[in-house]
């Protein structure tokens, strides 16, 4: 048998490990919960209700106040939210924790279902079941008990195990994040013939978004000439941005936008 024996010998365990790695992704239904990804530049403190930081985070009822340092989160006070989508976690067990909680217990409310991750060095977490209703996106808040707490690495997930936090390439993580929300800079020129003539030029999104964004000039650090920005109806692909001449001049603009499309 030449040709079976020519055959290269498979060790059974490499197989084992491969099928492990492939497996092994995905398991945190949160994103960016080490709060690494800060698109929006959130330099810590206070935020309203219902405003973002640190990406996919925003201040629940009442606003909250958190601060990041060397990957350590302050969370001060008031709830902090996010809002996983579509997860498909109706009825099922999961697990909240965090690593290294310190300075008290953290409240933990998922659709309306309430526990108590109690302060540890080590991970800890506390092990929820999702109401059978929540066939929709799932809300995860965490509220200090009482006082400041620090803690680490959130992760949701299924089963009633706190497991260790899954670590994420920043690259994927940064497209989990940009699926909600993205910015970035845009150069839109040229010549006008007179007031109201207008160009621009397509601007395609790093990742196709969630649902058509909310679009944001938020400056225009560079800039030649007398115009009017403008924005079409964005898709969740891209969005058409452009200037209007208030004259026959030569016009230029270098203009910070963002996309926002948070649940």
């Amino acid at each position: 048998m030449p040709f079976l024996s020519s055959l290269p010998t498979v060790d059974p365990q490499s197989v084992v490990d491969g099928a492990a790695l492939w497996n092994n992704g995905f398991k945190n239904y949160l994103i960016n919960g080490d709060f690494g990804i800060n698109q929006r530049a959130f330099a810590g403190g206070a935020l309203a209700a219902g405003i973002y930081g640190f990406d996919r985070w925003k201040a629940g009822t009442g606003g909250c106040n958190i601060s990041l340092s060397a990957g350590v989160l302050t969370h001060t006070s008031g709830p902090l939210v996010q809002v996983i989508e579509a997860p498909n976690l109706a009825g099922e067990t999961i697990t909240v924790s965090v690593d290294g909680l310190s300075g008290g217990s953290l409240d933990v409310n998922v659709e309306g279902v309430t526990g108590v991750i109690d302060a540890s060095a080590s991970r800890a977490g506390v092990t929820l079941t999702v109401p059978s209703t929540s066939t929709g996106n799932v809300t995860v808040t965490l509220t200090p008990a009482s006082g400041a707490v620090t803690y680490k690495r959130v992760q949701v997930e299924l089963g009633s195990v706190a497991t260790a936090f899954e670590w994420r390439p920043t690259q994927i993580e940064t497209a989990l994040c940009e699926r909600y929300y993205q910015s970035s800079y845009a150069a839109v020129y040229g010549f006008a013939t007179g007031s109201g003539q207008y160009f621009g030029n397509f601007v395609s999104f790093n990742t196709s978004m969630q649902s058509a964004p909310a679009i944001g000039i938020s400056s225009s650090p560079q800039t030649t000439g007398a115009f009017s920005l403008t924005v079409d109806t964005p898709e969740i692909s891209g969005l058409r941005y452009y200037v209007v001449s208030s004259a026959a001049v030569q016009v230029a603009t270098l203009s910070l936008w963002y996309a926002d499309a948070e649940l």
